[in-house]
């Protein structure tokens, strides 16, 4: 059983899965302590073809948002852990690593910043916003997490 399960919903992302797929692939942690599912919306690009290079899991079902994606990965994972991540958004070599030393601090769910490599303008503003807004609600002591890049574990999910 995997430890890791990456859940990435999808629909008309042909532009950026390949890099976010990569970006999971290169991780520190052995490929066999992971699993990569896909989610897809009905995408009418080369999404799920890009998507079938690197994913163990590929399904294909009408979703109204990312969320119900996720949920679908979630209901079929295998891993201890759950990750989310959006298909726009890439992460750094040593994530999957520094999600398991959190949770074997005890905590069960987090979020962190993420930098947005995308070429559009509204992205950038965007992801500059969550970002600041982790920051901000962080300062004061309260939580906020944005939906781009979650992990739980799959037994408090």
């Amino acid at each position: 059983m995997p430890k890791f399960s990456v859940i990435i919903p999808t629909r008309n992302e042909e532009e950026y899965v390949g890099k976010a797929l990569k970006s999971v692939i290169r991780q520190t942690v052995s490929r066999k302590e992971m699993e990569i599912i896909v989610c897809d919306a009905e995408s009418s690009d080369k999404t799920v073809k890009t998507a079938r290079k690197y994913a163990d899991k590929i399904i294909v079902k009408k979703t109204r948002n990312p969320a119900q994606g996720r949920n679908l990965g979630a209901k079929i994972a295998k891993g201890e852990i759950l990750m989310f991540l959006d298909a726009d958004s890439e992460l750094g070599r040593n994530s999957l690593r520094k999600i398991n030393e959190v949770i074997k601090k005890g905590y069960v769910a987090g979020t962190f910043l993420i930098k947005y490599k995308s070429s559009r303008l509204i992205d950038s503003i965007v992801g500059g916003t969550l970002n600041f807004l982790e920051i901000f609600f962080d300062f004061f002591g309260m939580k906020f997490g944005n939906g781009n890049c979650i992990f739980i574990k799959k037994k408090n999910f």
